[in-house]
């Protein structure tokens, strides 16, 4: 559950301050549906060690790549962010 909440603390920073992030709030809702799922491997185990003992890469995709697809992206990107150097 300690994943759920920090998504849940972001989700409160990216609610009241929306044009500070580059992603929207569906992209949290999007990691908090799938955390548990078993549909991506990102999640499963407690660290990467785990993961590469359990081969779980070959069994299961990466939540990232399904995210950082150009196909996919655009609907998590925030068109009001303002960047700030």
């Amino acid at each position: 559950p300690i994943f759920l909440q920090w998504l849940w603390a972001v989700y409160q920073l990216v609610y009241y301050h929306p044009q500070s992030f580059e992603f929207t709030a569906d992209l949290l809702v999007y990691l908090a549906e799938h955390h548990q799922t078993h549909l991506y491997g990102t999640f499963l185990g407690n660290c990467e060690q785990e993961r590469q003992d359990a081969a779980v890469s070959t069994s299961t995709a990466c939540i990232w790549e399904f995210i950082f697809d150009l196909d996919n992206i655009q609907s998590f990107l925030n068109p009001g962010y303002a960047r700030s150097e």
